[in-house]
């Protein structure tokens, strides 16, 4: 009879893995990148800065009491206005259409820092 092999447990390997590639992506950009609004979808942003500056942060959680902090400046921030404002207007099925272009409006990143609490 055959022996089965044993398998070891690679779980804790995995999940460092994925730490890993979880910190890559957020942290791939640099400052002088230009990026989509969608990057930071899943970014605490305060949206009403960015309307009414064109500059905003968008700050993001990686865990062990670190956090992530963009500096960005909205390229097309008047555009980006009348379709915000649409936004807030609108209810029909047009709306998700609008908020997809105004996702796709671009962002120069400033800066980049990660703070530590």
């Amino acid at each position: 009879m055959e022996k089965q092999p044993k398998h070891q447990f690679t779980g804790l390997k995995s999940l460092e893995n994925l730490k890993d590639i979880y910190l890559q992506t957020y942290l791939e950009l640099e400052a002088g990148d230009i990026v989509e609004l969608s990057h930071f979808q899943n970014f605490d942003m305060d949206w009403n800065q960015l309307i009414n500056s064109g500059t905003f942060e968008a700050t993001h959680n990686l865990g062990e009491d670190r956090k992530l902090r963009y500096t960005c400046q909205l390229e097309n921030s008047t555009e980006a206005r009348y379709l915000f404002n649409q936004i807030s207007e609108r209810t029909d099925e047009d709306l998700s259409r609008i908020i997809s272009e105004f996702l796709k409006h671009t962002t120069k990143i400033i800066a980049v820092t990660v703070d530590e609490n």
